[in-house]
């Protein structure tokens, strides 16, 4: 009798902890449809499914009518569901971070969607039916690998901010110039050879990062932006900047560093707002005078060019501290790496400020120059002089004296 009550004690412990090791053991997927199921019953309107580490997504999904937020993000997605299609009041959706190649075609029916984050994932293309979301305020595809952007893109009418930085973009679609309303453009880091002169009817746009592509050449209607506030076109292949640049009345921010920039256009002179201007690293042989007429300006960088002569009206520029400079560099001035063959090199060894210095009165930095020689001329004659004549005294005094000759007489 006790060995069968000790059998059953133990049939009975073996029973709860194999149910234990059930409920450890739920899969990503059954934890991802319980949720989806007390959503459904609660009709909720937030659902967060991120770090799930889910490779399929249950088609149930598509039954929460009422869902506004769906996030997704930080899984290892590979396709999505077409009932996906169903979340018609969807207003923002996550699907950051996961490894999705494609998209279903029911993602044109989220038609309410204002924020679609698709950042980090391996898409080669998106669905012509995007082009449906014209609610849309912000569209993040940030580092997949994506060759094309579909023409439908022109139909975002309301976005103000796109990221496709890290893909592998070669061009834009002519439709790019419909997003009157875009603010922020970030396109970085692609293989992008050339920029639609549609770009020129971003009229919104107050941020526009190229930089990291194979740009030999920027378009004139780039001036039309009058309300770009920076522009970043690092590392390309130009070789100039376009006359109507001087259009960009409102810039405070031009960073062409890494380029092949040989010149600059006179017309830079008239951004008048400019505060930073950064041509690092480029072919410059010459700066035009008219940069003397950037009075804002608080940070100049010329260093790495074949600079060898600088315009005097350089010096008129006092690079006054301001904010903007402040938060992103703590120098004003900088211009290493030039051969500035036309300045003296005690000048150019002086650095920045002596170069400034230099180039607001040469005729009086030439005169202390020859006023100090000749402090430093008389000085070395006086010394000679009072040497020779200590010598002497010296000499005079260890001289024998001659002996008188006695008289007899």
């Amino acid at each position: 009798m006790r060995s069968f009550l000790c059998i059953l004690m133990l049939l009975a412990f073996g029973g709860q902890v194999m149910a234990q090791d059930t409920i450890i053991e739920a899969s990503p997927y059954d934890r991802a449809l319980a949720e989806i199921e007390t959503a459904i019953e609660r009709e909720a309107t937030n659902l967060n499914l991120s770090n799930f580490d889910l490779v399929r997504l249950p088609p149930e999904i598509g039954a929460i009518e009422t869902l506004e937020i769906l996030r997704l993000n930080d899984n290892n997605l590979v396709l999505l569901p077409s009932e996906i299609g169903n979340l018609t009041n969807l207003r923002e959706l996550d699907l950051g971070y996961n490894r999705l190649r494609m998209l279903p075609t029911e993602m044109g029916q989220l038609t309410a969607l204002e924020s679609l984050y698709l950042n980090d994932n391996q898409l080669e293309s998106l669905p012509s039916t995007i082009g449906n979301l014209t609610n849309l305020r912000e569209l993040d595809l940030y580092q997949n690998n994506l060759t094309t952007l579909p023409a439908e893109i022109g139909n975002f009418t309301s976005l103000t901010q796109l990221q496709a930085d890290q893909n592998m973009l070669t061009a834009l679609p002519a439709e790019i110039g419909n997003l009157t309303l875009l603010t922020s453009l970030s396109i970085s880091n692609n293989q992008l050879a050339t920029l639609p002169n549609s770009i020129g009817n971003l009229s919104s746009l107050s941020a526009f990062g190229v930089s990291d592509n194979a740009l030999t050449t920027l378009p004139a209607s780039l001036g039309n932006l009058t309300n770009l506030d920076a522009l970043f076109i690092n590392d390309n292949q130009l070789t100039n900047l376009p006359a109507e640049i001087s259009g960009l009345s409102n810039l405070r921010m031009l960073s062409a560093r890494d380029n092949s920039l040989m010149s600059l256009p006179p017309e830079i002179g008239e951004l008048s707002n400019l505060r930073m201007l950064l041509l690092a690293n480029n072919q410059l042989r010459a700066v035009p005078e008219q940069i003397g007429n950037l009075s804002q300006l608080c940070m100049l960088e010329l260093d790495g060019n074949q600079l060898n002569s600088l315009p005097l009206s350089l010096s008129k520029l006092s690079f006054d501290s301001d904010p903007y400079c402040e938060q992103r560099t703590e120098f004003s001035f900088t211009l290493y790496d030039n051969p500035l063959l036309s300045l003296p090199s005690e000048v150019v060894e002086g650095g920045a400020d002596d170069i400034l210095l230099y180039l607001d009165d040469q005729a009086q930095w030439h005169l202390q120059k020859i006023m100090i020689a000749n402090v430093v001329g008389f000085t070395f004659l006086f010394l000679a002089i009072s040497l020779f004549m200590r010598a002497y005294r010296r000499h005079n005094e260890h001289k024998p004296k001659a002996k008188r000759e006695t008289v007899i007489g």
